[in-house]
């Protein structure tokens, strides 16, 4: 049962975050929108 909900957990979590990923394909994952803020590669990460 718990293999069950992490698999369908997972699985909604890239539905969600894929279509993000797929934007910043073209974007420099390494620049900092804010000054002394996080990378956006690492922000992508965190989701």
């Amino acid at each position: 049962m718990m293999y069950k909900i992490l698999i369908a957990a997972v699985r909604r979590h890239l539905e969600e975050t894929l279509p993000l990923i797929k934007q910043l394909a073209e974007v420099n994952v390494l620049s900092r929108p804010i000054d002394g803020g996080r990378e956006i590669g690492e922000v992508v990460l965190h989701l």
